[in-house]
């Protein structure tokens, strides 16, 4: 499922090597990687939060408890985004 919102950020974008990445509408499509039990229990509709955890890596959340990690080329931008302060 697809899923967009928009982002606790006002800033449009943040710059990188290879340009300006636009965090503010940053979305792909993505697989979750060592899905956990949690996510039988989801339902369409469910939002899930993506945050980088202690060891650098993208997870998504729900309700606080770990559904899996994002497993995506995009993920790279999304975390420059994060550390640049925007939450998703």
């Amino acid at each position: 499922h697809s899923y967009t919102r928009e982002i606790q950020n006002s800033t449009k974008g943040i710059g990188s090597g290879n340009g300006e990445i636009n965090c503010k509408d940053l979305q792909f499509d993505t697989d979750l990687k060592n899905v956990q039990p949690i996510t039988t229990s989801l339902k369409v509709g469910d939002i899930l939060n993506i945050e980088k955890n202690d060891l650098g890596l993208i997870v998504a959340l729900y309700d606080g408890k770990l559904c899996g990690m994002l497993d995506s080329l995009a993920v790279n931008n999304l975390i420059k985004c994060i550390d640049a302060g925007f939450v998703y």
